[in-house]
């Protein structure tokens, strides 16, 4: 009965000192992938960046038991971030208080559908995908993410309608561009584009993220007008259910309804694009959608945003040589030492 509630647990079944030295070394593996990474993703949604660090750390711990496959990493996702983004900005200013508290409703909404299906029995669904429709719908997102940062890149904030006008808009205030903030840009995406080529096992976003760090204090380079994230929280948020606003709940409800199904079918894909015949057992997509919902569920109570598995972690996972989802818990233990102890 026990492994049913919690097959998670099952990987744990014959578990070695080896599993754990290789689920430790990839857990903190992740762990340091995810600290700027779940903070741009939350800035990517209009949301302070501690909410990213706050969704690292809770629902995967609960994934780890409730989920069924070992090969994927949940936190959160850049094609979450944009359908958050481009969902809510319409109902309210991103950043503002009334922002924030949607997207804390959004998130338990999404995870309340996930397991509302999951116990249903939708899981079958999967088998209905359309492998172009997937394929377009990431690439498109990917376009929308980069058209979504180049006024960061460049320091220049314009009025747009779509990605097209962006990029028309930021050439016409060419002269405009900071140049310091284009400096910064073109240094680190030149660095992680070296170093993913030449030296593909060093943490180079944690390099990059302390690198910067260090050179924003030493240059007071928000003195000189690039933006700079001034502080971040310490110590996690307290324990609340969020408070739902029932005026906005239509309108919230086909955002979730869309985050919460592209957030199942991405990981059912990851799932399933790394399954191998000698694994032995196999990702229940039912089961799934119940330890989506009720991770998304609590990350709700914690100020978290909604979260799915990540292609780039979870090829990093395997890489990395992760074996059962102690490597989750390993990452969420270090993102928390983080947010209590690193983040002045």
């Amino acid at each position: 009965m026990l492994y049913k509630l919690l097959p998670g647990l099952l990987w744990l079944q014959g578990y070695t000192t080896h599993t754990l030295k290789r689920d430790v070394v990839s857990g903190l593996a992740i762990g340091v992938m995810l600290i700027p990474q779940s903070m741009g993703y939350a800035v990517l949604a209009g949301l302070p960046p501690e909410f990213g660090l706050y969704a690292s750390i809770f629902p995967p711990l609960l994934y780890a038991l409730l989920g069924t496959s070992n090969k994927i990493s949940i936190g959160p996702v850049a094609l979450d971030a944009i359908l958050i983004l481009s969902g809510l900005s319409v109902l309210a200013e991103p950043g503002s208080d009334q922002y924030l508290q949607l997207a804390i409703e959004l998130t338990l909404l999404v995870g309340l559908i996930q397991f509302l299906f999951g116990l249903l029995r939708f899981g079958f669904i999967v088998n209905f995908l359309s492998y172009p429709v997937v394929v377009g719908y990431t690439s498109a997102a990917a376009v929308i993410i980069i058209g979504s940062q180049l006024q960061n890149l460049t320091g220049v904030h314009v009025d747009s309608a779509n990605v097209l006008d962006l990029c028309y808009q930021l050439l016409l205030n060419i002269s405009n561009w900071h140049g310091i903030t284009v400096g910064i840009s073109l240094a680190s995406l030149l660095f992680i584009y070296i170093c993913k080529r030449r030296m593909p096992k060093v943490p180079n976003a944690l390099i990059l993220l302390v690198g910067t760090m260090v050179l924003s204090g030493l240059f007071h380079v928000g003195q000189a007008g690039v933006e700079v994230i001034n502080s971040v929280p310490s110590g996690f948020p307290a324990f609340q259910f969020p408070n739902l606003d029932f005026d906005k709940f239509g309108e919230l409800l086909p955002v979730a309804f869309t985050v919460a199904l592209m957030g199942f079918v991405g990981t059912m894909s990851i799932c399933k694009s790394q399954e191998s015949p000698k694994d032995k057992r196999s990702v229940q997509p039912n089961q799934e959608l119940v330890a989506l919902g009720l991770a998304n569920a609590l990350g709700a109570m914690f100020r978290s945003f909604p979260v799915s598995a990540s292609f780039s972690r979870s090829a990093a996972l395997r890489e990395a040589g992760a074996l059962t989802q102690v490597s989750a818990i390993i990452s969420s233990g270090l993102i928390a030492v983080t947010v209590l102890f690193l983040t002045p």
